[in-house]
């Protein structure tokens, strides 16, 4: 975590990692699990790709965030990883 992110929200950087849930599905159908992950086109490679998706709590800070704005940050969110590479492709909050 950023020194930024621990500064701005110091009671998060308290919280012990927990997994909640943990879901090998295809990609096609993580939106059914997470419905903010997008869905790529049916019957493309995309949506036949092997994921694990995870929620989780603890610590989430999303840094993809506009130059001079503060991180996003999170107690709970979701990852999506790819099973042939471990890559975390997608993520999520809350």
């Amino acid at each position: 975590m950023s020194d930024r992110a621990s500064d701005l929200a110091p009671d998060i950087a308290t919280i012990a990692p927990r997994v909640v849930k943990a879901v090998f599905t295809s990609r096609g159908e993580a939106a059914k699990i997470e419905p903010g992950i997008g869905a790529p086109d049916p019957g493309t490679p995309e949506a036949a790709r092997r994921v694990w998706v995870v929620r989780a709590e603890g610590r989430f800070v999303g840094d993809r965030v506009p130059p001079g704005a503060d991180p996003v940050i999170g107690r709970t969110g979701y990852l999506v990883i790819d099973d042939a590479t471990g890559e975390i492709i997608g993520m999520g909050m809350p």
